[in-house]
């Protein structure tokens, strides 16, 4: 079977006009990228997404396309489809009878495979170098053993357990420990699968703390670098620990910034990668940075690279960001996360290309540092700094150049307020739901920053309070900031302020605090469940969102990431989420 992307179009007649540009799709297991530079396209003229398995009479709406103004292209997702399947697109533009049809088949969960190297069981202590692989018709696949564990262990004298060197590759079923820098290297290379392995013990101490950056799985800078994909692993307990917001960084020479080891590190590379089903992991003597990011943040590079999804993860133990999903976000759709213990949630700081789509994702505790106190309530104080805010970081971190903005949707989030413990007063979670930051970057470049091309639809942006709420009005909600009416915020669920914004934010949504089911809420961590009970504000008080919000039950779509009535929200090695899937699309 041929793994290649398929993206193959037909123009369709309609009256006397053709539509003649061709447009293209990339596809992943579950989500298909489109793009088109449609000869009449503009901001002003919607693209239409209609979509169906071939094998299928009744046809889905999708959302519809973005139109970006710097390029004249219309760009956008379809999401939750069946991997393995055979797709019929259809694009039309409001207003205009020309359509184009694409035909597009998602990438199978089977992976081809030429030839089997099967490695000894029990402990090496030199790493495995792969430079023998194979093409996109059969992979070359190096697996541990059957019988006993197949342990890679260098005891920080190698620079790595695994070294990927060629393409087409799959790593199955390997524990790798104590690698001096980072536990997995991949470099300049495209289609390789790395799954169910665990990693621990890597970095390299600088110190106090651990080296920045350095990673459970590396992907080093190359043009070539595309299609990889990274499920079932457990990453955790890096060598070293990373040092908190209230440390001065010993790495950087200046600054409060937390240095030390990810779980995840990507420099540049082509994209069209999926990051599903892994745990990346430590405790409070071995934190992170980031559980998963890279470098040009505010470029049109960045982490994950384009045509990439990042879903069904649990990410915990970070002392900045859980999932930094920025960069550019061209057709990035990141979903079904879990976020825990860390001082942010998901940092889109920047989209500069977009659309970028999160959706569905659960974000719990937040704190600026683990310790000695990293849930107290008490004004934190930097080293040689005046005294900051309460002692809680944010779920959302968005900053945006006015003139390189992307378009970002974010739908169906959660964010959850442990109750107080050990006599706190504040509940566990962020205190901010939306951050807007960026306000270095302005001086630096002149440009404007702020929160631009932003839909915000049937979240819950929950934030930290006391029995009283005395401290709700201070702590925000939406931190908007700007003036622009290029976004959208509505039909959703806040108890915070909301800090400016044009007029009509937030025309349909509620302000108050969500009452989950049953057995629903923080305390379900581990169960997934985050439903809300009948009768809470947000329950079935939605907007539905075409391809988003599909299926759901009684009125409208429930605001949140867990609609009432569906299976359990499943996050990290063991999950399936195949059998949650709802809709046959």
């Amino acid at each position: 079977m041929n793994r290649k992307l398929v993206g193959l179009w037909i123009g369709i007649a309609v009256g006397s006009q053709v539509i003649a540009d061709a447009p293209r799709a990339v596809p992943t297991f579950e989500c298909v990228g489109l793009y088109w530079k449609a000869g009449e396209g503009s901001a002003d003229r919607e693209c239409k997404v209609l979509y169906r398995p071939k094998s299928d009479q009744l046809w889905h709406r999708g959302l519809p396309l973005w139109f970006d103004r710097r390029n004249a292209e219309y760009r956008g997702s379809v999401v939750g489809l069946r991997p393995g399947t055979d797709y019929e697109v259809v694009l039309q533009l409001d207003g205009n009878d020309a359509r184009v049809r694409l035909d597009v088949r998602t990438w199978p969960e089977t992976f081809p495979v030429a030839k089997t190297v099967t490695l000894k069981g029990g402990m090496r202590t030199e790493p495995l170098v792969i430079t023998a692989g194979g093409d996109t018709d059969g992979y070359v696949l190096y697996r541990g053993s059957a019988e006993e564990p197949t342990i890679i262990d260098v005891a920080g004298k190698r620079p790595n357990c695994v070294e990927i060197r060629a393409s087409c590759v799959i790593v199955r079923g390997l524990t790798l420990r104590n690698a001096k820098q980072d536990g997995v290297r991949v470099e300049n290379v495209h289609d390789v699968v790395i799954e169910r392995c665990d990693i621990s013990g890597w970095g390299r101490r600088t110190g106090r703390f651990g080296k920045n950056l350095d990673a459970g799985i590396r992907c080093e800078s190359g043009s070539a670098v595309k299609r990889l994909i990274l499920q079932r692993n457990r990453i955790n307990d890096a060598r070293c620990d990373a040092n908190a917001w209230h440390e001065k960084s010993e790495q950087l020479g200046h600054g409060y910034h937390p240095t030390g080891p990810q779980g995840l590190y990507w420099n540049d590379n082509a994209g069209n990668h999926v990051i599903r089903y892994n745990e990346i992991t430590g405790d409070d003597e071995h934190c992170y940075n980031d559980g998963m990011g890279g470098v040009r943040n505010f470029t049109p590079g960045g982490f994950p690279g384009p045509d990439s999804d990042v879903y069904g993860n649990i990410i915990r133990d970070c002392n900045d960001d859980g999932l930094e999903i920025e960069g550019s976000g061209c057709n990035v759709r990141v979903w079904g996360n879990f976020i825990d213990k860390t001082m942010g949630g998901i940092a889109t700081a920047t989209c500069w290309t977009g659309p970028l789509y999160v959706f569905r994702n659960v974000f719990g505790r937040s704190r600026w540092h683990p310790y000695p106190n990293g849930d107290s309530d008490a004004l934190f104080h930097y080293e040689e700094r005046p005294k900051g805010g309460p002692n809680r970081g944010f779920f959302a971190k968005v900053a945006q150049n006015k003139k390189q903005s992307g378009r970002q949707y974010w739908f169906h989030n959660t964010m959850l307020q442990h109750p107080p413990t050990g006599g706190r007063q504040l509940t566990l979670g962020a205190r901010w739901g939306l951050h807007r930051v960026g306000g270095n970057r302005e001086k630096k470049t002149g440009v404007p920053w702020g929160v631009y091309d932003f839909v915000s639809l049937n979240n819950i942006w929950y934030v930290a309070h006391t029995a009283d709420e005395k401290l709700v009005d201070r702590f925000n909600s939406l931190e908007i900031d700007n003036d622009s009416r290029s976004n959208t915020f509505d039909y959703d669920l806040y108890n915070g302020a909301i800090k400016g914004g044009c007029p009509g934010v937030e025309q349909h949504g509620i302000r108050g605090v969500p009452v989950h089911a049953e057995g629903h809420g923080p305390t379900a961590t581990g169960l997934g469940r985050y439903q809300l009970a009948p009768g809470s504000p947000g329950f079935d008080a939605g907007t539905r969102i075409p391809n988003f919000s599909d299926g759901f039950t009684g009125k409208a779509p429930d605001v949140g990431a867990h609609e009432s009535g569906a299976p359990p929200m499943q996050f990290g090695v063991d999950a399936d989420l195949r059998k949650d899937r709802r809709q046959d699309r």
